[in-house]
């Protein structure tokens, strides 16, 4: 009975893998899988078989757009940061002293910390009132 089970699950096996590999090498004759290591231009390139001049064209796009992604990227996460910090300091203002010092430890992420200590010192610092820049 243990044999059978065992030529069973060896026949499954084989079965598998036979239709993994049957599937893999159609994707990759028909196109609808990339070649390992291919790029995606090179891929657009070699199925669309652009010309040198398409070429040019299409790689100037492709360049262009990754450099305007990087910056919307950029300018999401100055955006993110501002909105996390901003509602960290605005609940922080609604604790008592002891609550802030737990809200401090335990729930602004470190890479918050130091930002906040910065602006909790320049707000906590008295500005030079007028009568005294006087005198």
């Amino acid at each position: 009975m243990q044999g059978r089970y065992s030529v069973l699950f060896a026949v499954a096996i084989a079965i598998g893998l036979a239709i993994g590999f049957g599937s893999a090498m159609l994707g990759y004759r028909y196109g609808l899988l990339p070649l390992p290591g291919e790029r995606p231009f090179q891929r657009m390139a070699r199925v669309l078989k652009l010309t040198p001049a398409q070429r040019e064209q299409v790689r100037a796009v492709m360049h262009e757009t990754h450099g305007k992604m990087e910056a919307a990227r950029n300018n999401f996460e100055q955006q993110r940061h501002a909105i996390f910090f901003s509602a960290y300091m605005r609940i922080r203002a609604l604790l008592t002293p002891d609550q802030q010092a737990v809200f401090d430890a335990r729930f602004v992420p470190p890479s918050l910390r130091a930002e906040a200590r910065a602006q909790l010192q320049t707000s906590a610092t008295p500005a030079p009132s007028a009568s005294g820049a006087a005198q």
